[in-house]
């Protein structure tokens, strides 16, 4: 049995929805920014003041590794985890991808909401928060699209909902 893997950009519902499925599928639950943090005893924040963007990818990549021998199990990913080539190999191999997509406008919304996103998610670039998820979902999408095995759109959904049509479709 293989496990599932949750990509998609900041604030469409990756750790929730995998926390969920992960209890529905009776499968332990791992969450790449969280294993980053406790290996590294940094923030997401800490570690790309420090070293920057590429050194936070590569971390991305040793938390790959630590759980793709861990058996079957539902892994929530940082929203630029496709960037890598390599990760991209990795999250396949890992089980079946699910990308999860937001509007524009709620996610968003939802990052306002979210009191995680100033302290926990740092800024892509240097620009205002709306043009920089703009820009950014423009340059990963190719790389979502390329990896997912099942797209599905959580805007204006219950967590419920999306992990349903997650256990129908798969």
């Amino acid at each position: 049995m293989k496990g599932f893997v949750l990509i998609g950009y900041r604030c469409t519902g990756k750790t929730t929805v995998g926390r969920i499925l992960a209890r529905r599928r009776d499968m332990p639950f791992a969450d790449t920014d969280e294993i980053i943090e406790e290996r590294t005893g940094k923030t997401v924040t800490q570690l790309v003041g420090e070293g920057g963007w590429p050194f936070f990818r590569e971390k991305e990549c040793e938390a790959l590794e630590a759980v793709a021998s861990q058996g079957p199990l539902v892994l929530a990913t940082g929203g630029g985890i496709v960037e890598s080539e390599r990760n991209r190999k990795s999250l396949k191999l890992i089980g079946f991808v699910i990308w999860l997509t937001a509007s524009l406008d709620e996610i968003e919304r939802r990052m306002f909401a979210d009191p995680g996103t100033s302290r926990g998610r740092p800024p892509l670039s240097g620009k205002d928060r709306r043009a920089e998820i703009e820009e950014t979902l423009v340059r990963r999408e190719q790389f979502y699209a390329a990896t997912a095995d099942l797209v599905v759109d959580t805007t204006d959904r219950s967590i419920v909902s999306i992990v349903e049509e997650i256990l129908y479709e798969t």
